[in-house]
């Protein structure tokens, strides 16, 4: 009988060792479980892609309202023979004489780039391209959006603006001496206004309007 009852503790005994271990052996997987999951947690998250594109720093001029070119800042940058192919993305004859300027950054985003760009034919005509480019710095869309140009006593120009997100209009003056006297010159201004539909950085044009004035200046302010 004694016998027996030594026998019944001692299973009694293993068995409980035995769930010890199984429960030391549950705690141990379990917090390795809690481990690896963290970790797949932590390192499933990456840091965004850097896109040095559109290199910000070298647009010296700050974001456009509207279109008009005044004056040409001597501090803007030129563009160099790869970056007139990076940007502008068809064939273009690098030259010094007809350089392209960085102007302004529009917008700027994962989605869409917009920016400005000056260029000079290298005569008389100043134009500010507007160009845009999808998700992948795909150029999307290529807009002139305003204009100066001289011959002489003859000035051509054009400004634009955003009316909305989806309405340009584009305004075109064509200016030129028709006679003078002692005291005044006397000139003729012939406008063109056209209105754009924009969709998806398509310009489609719906409307031309033109006008006609004269406009009278003292010699001496010429």
């Amino acid at each position: 009988m004694a016998r027996t009852l030594f026998i019944v503790i001692l299973l009694f005994i293993a068995g409980c060792e035995s769930k010890t271990v199984v429960s030391e052996v549950g705690k141990s997987s379990a917090k390795k479980m809690d481990s690896l999951l963290d970790s797949t947690v932590t390192t499933s998250v990456s840091a965004p892609v850097s896109d040095d594109f559109l290199r910000p720093a070298k647009f010296k001029v700050a974001k456009l309202d509207s279109f008009r070119i005044v004056d040409k800042d001597d501090k803007l940058v030129t563009l160099t023979a790869a970056e007139e192919r990076q940007y502008l993305q068809h064939k273009v004859e690098h030259s010094v004489y007809a350089p392209y300027y960085f102007y302004s950054v529009q917008q700027n985003t994962p989605a869409r780039k917009v920016i400005t760009v000056l260029t000079y034919d290298g005569e008389y005509k100043t134009d500010l391209l507007r160009l845009a480019y999808d998700s992948h710095n795909k150029l999307i869309s290529r807009q002139v959006v305003a204009f100066v140009a001289t011959d002489g006593e003859v000035r051509h120009e054009a400004y634009g603006w955003f009316e909305s997100p989806t309405v340009f209009q584009f305004v075109e003056v064509h200016e030129e001496p028709v006679s003078e006297t002692p005291t005044n010159a006397n000139y003729l201004l012939d406008s063109l206004v056209t209105r754009y539909t924009v969709k998806n950085e398509q310009f489609e044009i719906v409307d031309k309007s033109t006008y006609q004035r004269q406009r009278q200046v003292p010699r001496s302010a010429e």
